[in-house]
């Protein structure tokens, strides 16, 4: 009646070829512009998940699912400055700078397909904090807008949704 699985896993990603080759021949007379970045180590993701389903009766089971995702080596993007044609020039560059940690529960109340109806209720429990959401982050918000320094510090991430609920309901009419 109860079911009890463990997941352990480490992942490398490598980075998309724009995020490596953009621009690559650029001219620096343009704003700033973003150049891709050839020396890109792969992120790397440790990722950990404990699952425990238990049948409740026949048709019913509750399922609880642990889990944790720890990113290393996060793609970012940070402005330099160089020199072109013998004058200063300001470009921004992918690069490994961020990192992030996500941790969660679900909750599934399942319901099997009975004769009319099935379906599963979830809840979810997320945790998501790092130094950046995504690797063009700091290019739109910081780089481009003036918005200020760099967080120095973990912060909720654009994908951090602390609590959220799904219903799935599915009905036959024969």
């Amino acid at each position: 009646r109860t079911l009890m699985r463990a997941n352990y896993g480490k992942f490398f990603q490598v980075p998309d070829l724009g995020e490596i080759y953009q621009s690559i021949q650029v001219d620096f007379t343009s704003r700033v512009p973003l150049i891709g970045n050839p020396d890109l180590p792969p992120q790397i993701q440790t990722m950990y998940a404990v699952s425990l389903k238990h049948r409740l009766s026949t048709s019913v089971s509750l399922e609880v699912n642990g889990y944790y995702k720890d990113i290393e080596k996060l793609l970012s993007t940070r402005q330099a400055t160089s020199f072109w044609e013998g004058r200063p020039a300001q470009y921004t560059i992918f690069q490994i700078d961020d990192f992030a940690k996500v941790k969660g529960v679900d909750f599934i109340l399942e319901k099997r397909p009975s004769r009319f109806f099935y379906g599963s209720l979830t809840y979810s429990l997320l945790d998501a904090k790092g130094t950046g959401s995504s690797s063009r982050e700091f290019y739109y918000r910081y780089a481009q807008l003036g918005g200020g320094e760099l967080p120095r510090k973990e912060y909720p991430l654009e994908f951090d949704v602390t609590h959220s609920i799904k219903l799935d309901l599915y009905l036959y009419l024969p």
